[in-house]
Formats: structure tokens, C-alpha cells, sequence
């Protein structure tokens, strides 16, 4: 959706030249602006896919006062948040999801992520305290890795941005390698590489004198509810969570089509989103010619006609 990178540390002066080739790296995610914001021991980097406010007034690195910020994700409750902050005397200039992440930081602090919707991963930094906040969504949907190195401390949206500070590739951790044969994912805060972590879903970290502490702000076992215990209630519940929940994605600037694999979750998102919708939904589904027996295209085209969608078939081979 976008890409992020920063380094922050004293000795930033030898890691200047690859900061704008580490950058590139990430230019898939975000192809559509690109912005470098740099104050004394602290470099931030950021790829721009424009989803919401797509002026200028959006792009990052996003600086306010002593704060400067960047942002990969989506925050669906943004507007709520903002016109709280309006009422508390905050003023804004643009009408970026990021902004409302910033201001909303500089009033709230760490509190701010128990009020958040969405999906994310950001950096903030305080200049006047020389401190660094980085938080990642609840369930970890967008990636957020780093590292210390050389005396510096590295982060950024994909691991092969942080590779090109290395002089030479880091070992692999092999118990990680492990894991992703077995779970198709390395354990809690680590990679396939040594040294090079990831912030786990529903923490946030804080950088201070070259150290990193790492806490937990949510746990969904502490949202159990026990309510319900009728059926039909528990039934009507789900449905209404759902179709707030697709309601709340439809909050970009630009039109959101569908991904509709043919799999219960994508048809059930897919036939609510056509449902709610006041035109024609594009939904995209993709196939394999190699491996037709994995191909899902068939079911996705019987709920694409069901429901009505403007349906895209996408082929892919082993060459893609």
C-alpha cells in the first residue's frame, strides 16, 4: 500500500549514500509520490500509493512542529477521530488519515492506538525528546521489520530495503527457516535472517538512547464477549459486525474493488460490499493455467453472477 524506511543514530553519516537506492527498493508499494525528511541523527523514507486525500497536502514524510511521521496503511475510523480533535481545538490543513495519526499522537500519545480502526504501520519522531514511536495494527496485516546495525537502528515495510545497508547478507536463523516450512511463518518477533526482527502485530515500540522497548496494546482474548449465547443473536451480531466492518473500508478517495477468490470470507465481503453499494462492484479473481486443479475461478464466477459484479479473471504461470 506504501513503503516506509528510516534510520535513526548517531553514526546515520555513512548509511546516507544507499539511503535513496534502500528506498527504491520499496517502489512497488507505493509508485505514486516519494518524499525524504532528514534532521540530524534521524532519516525517514516514504513510497506513496494515494488512497486518501490525494493532494499534496498528503505526502510524507509528514512534518508538524516537532513530529514528523511516516505511514503504510489505512486508518477507517480517521474521520471520527478528526472531528474529535477539531472539537478540542486542533486545526488541520489536509485531509490525510496520516495527519490525523500525527495530531492525534501529539494529543493522545500512546493511548492513540486503542481508538484506532484500520490497518497500519508507522514511525513517528519526536525531536524535541530524540525518541522514536513505531506501532503496528492489531493483527499485524502490514509489515513492519528492523534491525540494529553498525551502531544504527534500521526499520522499513520489507526486509530487502534493510539488506541494502548490509556490506554482507546476515546469517539465516534456522530455527525461523523451520517455522516457515512448518507454519509458513518464522515465530513471534523474528525472520528467516539473524538480527533482523519484525515488531509483532498489536505492539508498539519506543526507541530511546539507541534501545528499543517493545510493549503489547492489545489482546483479543481480553474482547471475549459473553453476551450472547442465543444463536440467533450471535448469528445477527456477526452479520451486523460484518457489514460495518466493509462499510468502514469503503472510506478512500479512490474506488475499492473486490478480491473475490470464491472462498466463503471474499464471497460473503464481496456480496455485502454489492449489497451496500450504490453502482457496480468490480470484483478480480485469480487462476492458474499450469495447476487448474487449484484454480478457485469456477466458484468465484457463480458468486460473481450471483451477486452481479463486474467480474476480472486474472491468469497467472509459474513464469509470473
Amino acid at each position: 500500500m506504501c513503503g516506509i524506511l528510516g534510520i535513526v543514530g548517531e553514526c546515520i553519516a555513512e548509511f546516507k549514500h544507499r539511503f535513496s537506492s534502500a528506498l527504491d527498493k520499496l517502489s512497488h508499494r507505493g509508485p505514486d509520490d516519494e518524499g525524504i525528511f532528514e534532521y540530524k541523527s534521524v532519516l525517514l523514507g516514504h513510497k506513496r500509493l494515494s488512497i486518501i486525500d490525494l493532494s499534496k497536502n498528503g505526502k510524507q514524510p509528514m512534518v508538524d512542529d516537532d513530529y514528523a511521521i511516516v505511514f503504510n496503511g489505512e486508518i477507517y475510523n480517521y474521520r471520527d477521530i478528526r472531528e474529535f480533535l477539531i472539537s478540542r481545538g486542533v486545526s488541520f490543513y489536509s485531509n490525510s488519515d496520516t495527519e490525523v495519526l500525527l495530531k492525534g499522537y501529539k494529543q493522545f500519545g500512546v493511548d492513540l492506538l486503542q481508538k484506532l480502526r484500520g490497518m497500519f504501520a508507522f514511525a513517528i519522531y519526536d525531536k524535541k525528546n530524540n525518541e522514536l514511536f513505531l506501532a503496528r495494527d492489531r493483527f499485524g496485516k502490514k509489515p513492519l521489520y528492523y534491525t540494529f546495525y553498525k551502531g544504527v537502528f534500521i526499520f522499513a515495510s520489507e526486509i530487502k530495503a534493510i539488506l541494502s545497508f548490509f556490506e554482507t547478507m546476515p546469517d539465516l536463523d534456522k530455527e525461523s527457516v523451520t517455522n516457515y516450512f512448518r507454519y509458513l511463518t518464522p515465530s513471534l518477533d523474528k525472520t528467516i535472517y539473524q538480527g533482523i526482527y519484525q515488531l509483532p502485530a498489536s505492539c508498539f515500540g519506543i526507541l530511546k538512547a539507541n534501545k528499543l522497548k517493545v510493549s503489547r496494546y492489545y489482546n483479543p482474548i481480553d474482547n471475549i464477549s459473553k453476551e450472547y449465547t442465543n444463536e440467533k443473536e450471535i448469528l445477527d451480531k456477526i452479520e451486523q459486525k460484518l457489514i460495518e466492518a466493509v462499510e468502514l473500508r469503503l472510506v478512500g478517495d479512490v474506488e475499492v474493488a473486490s478480491y473475490l477468490s470464491g472462498g466463503i470470507d471474499s464471497s460473503l465481503v464481496s456480496s455485502i460490499y454489492s449489497r451496500i453499494s450504490k453502482k457496480q462492484i468490480h470484483t478480480f479473481s485469480i487462476g492458474y493455467d499450469e495447476y487448474p486443479e487449484y484454480s478457485e475461478l469456477e466458484y468465484a464466477k457463480i458468486t460473481a453472477e450471483y451477486i452481479g459484479s463486474k467480474h476480472h479473471e486474472v491468469i497467472i504461470s509459474s513464469k509470473d
